[in-house]
């Protein structure tokens, strides 16, 4: 029997070479939008990894590089996945423009917005089935990888 059952997307990044300031920086804007989504509940949670070394899979397709970053963001369901996707265009902007009032203009705000530092991405979901959210659920991170921000 099933307790919980959760959706998790994960966009994983190659940042283009000298561009990993513009990136953080991109995550950082966003970093209330995503606490909004989770306020509203409409994110369970959102956490940026960063590759600290190795990680190389060019052995399986050359043609894809080393990933940068990986960003996960954890659904109760596909129902809550769905809705905030439809509010992240459009509520979630027109929040951003009342969080960063009297800090930045609508300008650059469209410029940060408009910066792509990836030179690639890749993404997926999957289902998570937990038995025991107390016993069975256990982050393994690799140590090739540490949370972005700490």
């Amino acid at each position: 029997m099933l307790l919980n059952a959760q959706i998790a997307t994960i966009e994983a990044y190659v940042i283009k070479d000298g561009m990993t300031d513009e990136y953080e920086a991109l995550e950082d804007f966003v970093s209330p939008l995503k606490s909004m989504a989770i306020k509203e509940i409409n994110l369970q949670t959102w956490m940026v990894m960063k590759r600290k070394s190795g990680g190389n899979l060019q052995e399986i397709d050359p043609q894809k590089k080393v990933v940068d970053y990986l960003v996960f963001n954890i659904y109760q369901d596909e129902a809550q996945m769905e809705a905030d996707s439809k509010k992240a265009y459009s509520n979630y902007a027109t929040n951003m423009l009342s969080h960063c009032k009297n800090k930045m203009s609508k300008k650059n705000i469209d410029k940060m917005m408009s910066t792509n530092p990836k030179e690639s991405a890749r993404s997926m979901s999957s289902k998570i089935s937990i038995k025991h959210p107390t016993t069975d659920l256990k982050l393994v991170i690799p140590s090739t990888w540490r949370p972005w921000r700490h």
